[in-house]
């Protein structure tokens, strides 16, 4: 049985219709439906690591705290560990944890360590899980030098860290992270990342981020939502290859205006990026005559030439750019 279950899972607001700052005094204020998220249906196995992507306002918070039994759906249904999350909320969330890069859960004014004794009383760890566990936790994060100062005394790195430590600490089975390495500077964030490769398989991760890296390196699989709706569900390594999209990039000392129209009189799909043409040759198949093609009308401005496949996040600009419209 799958650990996350979603079916036709949607979700809608009333909300204001209000066009001028005066109509929110008016007691009736005409009302207009929203919809956050629309028919969303996926499941999420145990052990999967996976990235939820979208534009701001994909409806991604929406799905998480529906996920998480915060908001109940107004149709459609979502089953985590088999219950209603919304229903059944204290005791699905003994097994579940959240991770918010701009929110923290641990208590300001005391130490980390002293926020941990009381998350192993709310969760009932016993004392040798508990020392086993931080002992660990600890040691891969390596925070032993503040973990006993108070929290608003730690940097933001520091500060994530220990959030890392309070939401694994008691053995979750599925933890949610909301943009676990926002602003950190690129050690810290490389040694977040470190442990979350170190940690994923043993814990279901869905993560939510605008950073192509963390997904790259984190995730096996990514939901990518548009306007309320799942526009993709695939593994990672798929994503770059559902178009089959590559690229020519040829690289000048200068582009001018002679070069940019001798390269637009050949009719091609390209875009122009500094002093690099960049040319969708996906549709393309005899490609050393392009290139023969291209030398032989510019070959004295020209720098270098590379074919290259469409890198991971310019895959999903694709998908979240004009060619979804339709969706």
């Amino acid at each position: 049985m799958a650990l996350i279950e979603t079916n036709n899972l949607t979700k809608q607001f009333k909300v204001n219709k209000n066009k001028s700052f005066i109509d929110y005094f008016k007691f009736k204020s005409q009302k207009q439906i929203v919809t956050s998220v629309d028919s969303v249906s996926f499941k999420i196995n145990s052990g999967e690591t996976v990235g939820l992507i979208g534009l701001n306002g994909a409806g991604k918070s929406t799905l998480i705290k529906m996920m998480t039994g915060i908001l109940s759906p107004s149709s459609g249904s979502v089953r985590v560990f088999g219950n209603d999350p919304f229903e059944k909320r204290e005791i699905n969330n003994k097994k579940i944890s959240t991770v918010f890069g701009q929110r923290s859960n641990l208590r300001r004014d005391v130490s980390p360590m002293e926020s941990y004794y009381i998350i192993k009383d709310m969760y009932d760890v016993s004392d040798e899980d508990f020392k086993s566990r931080l002992d660990y936790l600890t040691d891969i994060l390596d925070v032993k030098n503040f973990i006993n100062n108070p929290v608003r005394t730690l940097s933001l790195g520091q500060r994530m860290k220990a959030e890392l430590i309070s939401a694994f600490l008691y053995n979750p089975q599925i933890v949610f992270l909301d943009e676990p390495t926002i602003g950190l500077d690129i050690l810290t964030k490389d040694s977040i990342l470190d442990f979350l490769n170190t940690i994923k398989g043993k814990t279901t991760i869905i993560l939510t981020t605008h950073d192509f890296e963390d997904i790259e390196r984190i995730c096996d699989r990514v939901i990518i939502l548009h306007h309320g709706k799942v526009i993709n569900d695939s593994n990672k390594e798929h994503i770059s290859q559902i178009y089959n999209i590559e690229k020519l990039e040829v690289y000048f000392e200068k582009i001018d205006e002679n070069i940019k129209s001798k390269l637009l009189a050949k009719d091609l799909d390209l875009s122009f990026d500094n002093n690099k043409a960049i040319i969708d040759i996906s549709n393309i198949k005899d490609r050393s005559e392009l290139v023969k093609n291209i030398y032989d009308d510019l070959a004295s401005s020209i720098d270098s030439i590379k074919f290259a496949n469409i890198s991971f996040k310019d895959s999903l600009k694709y998908f979240l750019g004009e060619k979804n419209d339709e969706f």
